[in-house]
């Protein structure tokens, strides 16, 4: 079997919504990209299956490998274009994605492929988007933003600045 066909990603800016659970979920991520490929496999009308690892654009803040991630998502493909050298007869499936964190706490969709052509050349690109419910600790406050209720705790005078 041939290996996977190298690929080129385009990802459009990954968007984290906070939702307020269900627990213990505090953030849906959108995650989209466009990956385009070329051939590499023979173009001798065999089918040709693999699976194609993606890496996203998308890294869980607070990530610790120690700690198992909970999450939920919605992962598809699709093939949106393609661009043949010739009239020639080809095949391009997209047979399941899933997608997890990798060991670093980023989101990899992994695409189960078939594909097939009898032609010379082609390329084609995909889409993947990806719907993750997850937990991120939200920001911390930055130690100049203390707020009026605690400056009080440091001085009596800056307490009374304030107001």
């Amino acid at each position: 079997m041939p290996p996977a066909p190298p690929h080129e990603s385009r990802a459009d800016p990954v968007i984290r919504i906070p939702v307020a659970g269900p627990r213990p979920f505090n953030t849906l991520v959108i995650v989209r990209e466009t990956i385009s490929y070329g051939q590499l496999w023979p173009s001798d009308g065999n089918i040709y299956r693999f699976p194609g690892k993606f890496e996203t654009s998308f890294c869980l803040v607070g990530y610790d490998p120690r700690v198992d991630v909970p999450y939920k998502h919605s992962t598809t493909a699709v093939m949106y274009w393609a661009q043949l050298a010739d009239d020639t007869s080809f095949l391009i499936a997209y047979d399941a994605a899933t997608a997890s964190f990798d060991a670093r706490g980023c989101w990899i969709v992994t695409v189960d492929s078939a594909l097939a052509s009898d032609g010379e050349d082609y390329v084609a690109m995909a889409a993947i988007s990806s719907w993750v419910l997850c937990y991120e600790p939200p920001p911390a406050r930055p130690p100049w933003d203390v707020g009026d209720e605690r400056l009080g705790r440091f001085s009596p005078e800056l307490a009374q600045r304030a107001e």
